[in-house]
């Protein structure tokens, strides 16, 4: 064997360990379990027609990351180290509500803002979540809610604490949908004020 050979069979091997090692690390399962939420199925429709948007909503930093989190009802948030929201919070947030009204206002065009002052929908909903808070077998979502008119002037304004008992008390799978029951409530509510 030349010189030459055993040098490029020297240099091709640690290459061909990585790509193999790497190749390892593809068939593995991911130790993360990803999460979204729920829009609501079946409910009562508005024949409410018009243009709804929804601008995007605030949340919390210690909520807006893609581990799933959650204050105890004290001082302490607990944040889920495995399991993790498919996308930012707000953003899964913002999905569901849109898909959520879309639903119970059918005859109405849902967009998501934010949008300029030329192209802004006839009535804006601005959400903000407070908290969210997990004790005592119970899920519960503290939210401001606003709705705006076309030139953005407070139309109604309120203060809303959602309740929900926790479907699966053990799992992230139980939180997830309970949550998911909190914002379809919290949209049915939108839907009634507008």
């Amino acid at each position: 064997m030349s010189c030459y050979q055993r040098y490029t069979k020297l240099m091709i091997l640690p290459f061909a360990l990585v790509t193999l090692l790497q190749l390892a690390g593809c068939a593995s399962k991911s130790p993360y379990h990803f999460y979204t939420l729920k829009p609501l199925t079946t409910a009562e429709y508005s024949s409410r027609s018009g243009e709804i948007g929804i601008a995007p909503v605030e949340i919390p930093g210690w909520l807006d990351h893609g581990r799933i989190s959650w204050n105890d009802g004290d001082v302490s948030v607990v944040t889920m180290s495995n399991d993790r929201w498919g996308e930012p919070f707000s953003k899964v947030i913002d999905q569901v509500m849109v898909q959520n009204l879309s639903r119970l206002l059918p005859l109405s065009r849902i967009t998501k803002g934010p949008w300029t002052r030329s192209t802004s929908p006839d009535q804006i909903i601005s959400l903000r979540i407070l908290s969210l808070v997990r004790s005592d077998h119970e899920l519960k979502l503290e939210v401001s809610i606003e709705i705006l008119n076309k030139d953005r002037k407070i139309v109604t304004s309120q203060y809303e604490i959602y309740r929900q008992p926790l479907s699966d008390e053990s799992s992230v799978t139980g939180f997830v949908q309970s949550l998911s029951t909190l914002l379809t409530s919290m949209s049915i509510d939108i839907k009634n004020r507008l």
